[in-house]
């Protein structure tokens, strides 16, 4: 169970990553990480049936790749405490026709991530 302490920083957390000028801000934030997806990805090299865990999935890009990596039989689970960003990643799966993910507003922190256990994480 979280401490006090660590409630107070989480809610902190919630709020400042569905505040809506940090949403709005999001693209130009996703061009500094997009750089990062490819070498993480490389890294941990996601095969076909594996089941990933993106903890802090923000607007699903780094996600989705890893998703196509997983396919067809794997599974990558996205978790993010910002509901808009997470809202923003399910519509992107749609719209680029990935169907094996999901995106879940959840702090990793202190929440139980369905779909578990996983092969990775990132």
């Amino acid at each position: 169970m979280a401490s006090s302490h660590q409630d107070a920083v989480n809610e902190s957390e919630r709020r400042r990553w569905n505040d809506e000028q940090w949403t709005e801000a999001w693209p130009k934030r996703e061009d500094l990480t997009n750089a990062a997806t490819g070498p993480l990805l490389d890294a941990l090299l996601p095969q076909d049936g594996e089941r990933v865990l993106d903890v802090g999935s923000g607007a699903g890009a780094t996600t989705l790749e890893a998703a196509r990596r997983t396919a067809p039989s794997g599974l990558v689970v996205g978790a993010d405490v910002s509901v808009q960003l997470t809202e923003f990643a399910r519509r992107r799966a749609a719209d680029e026709l990935v169907d094996n993910v999901r995106f879940l507003v959840a702090d990793v922190q202190v929440e139980r991530i369905e779909g578990g256990l996983f092969d990775a994480a990132l």
